[in-house]
């Protein structure tokens, strides 16, 4: 902080701001692209695909309970996995 309590920006700090929209959604706070967050995506578009893909077909929208836990388990899980890669790669470095 300066003198007058605004952030100096130093060279740990790191923003995405400067990137385009979707590469700063898909990749994690220092710019490297994130597995779990671009398959959180594709889980979702399934998803969206799917659920549309049935109310245009039965002219009716289905129960999404079932729909809801599976998007959370398996959103759940990648996140799980690349937060434990990324403390098992930190701890492997020197």
């Amino acid at each position: 902080m300066d003198d007058t309590g605004n952030v100096v920006p130093t060279s740990t700090t790191v923003t995405n701001w400067d990137q385009p929209l979707i590469k700063g959604v898909l990749s994690n706070a220092d710019g490297t692209g994130s597995a779990s967050r671009v398959g959180t995506l594709l889980v979702i578009i399934a998803a969206i695909v799917w659920v549309s893909y049935i109310v245009f077909r039965n002219n009716s929208i289905p129960d999404l309970t079932g729909l809801a836990l599976y998007e959370t388990s398996i959103i759940g899980i990648l996140y799980g996995v690349g937060r434990a890669a990324d403390v098992f790669i930190r701890n492997k470095q020197p």
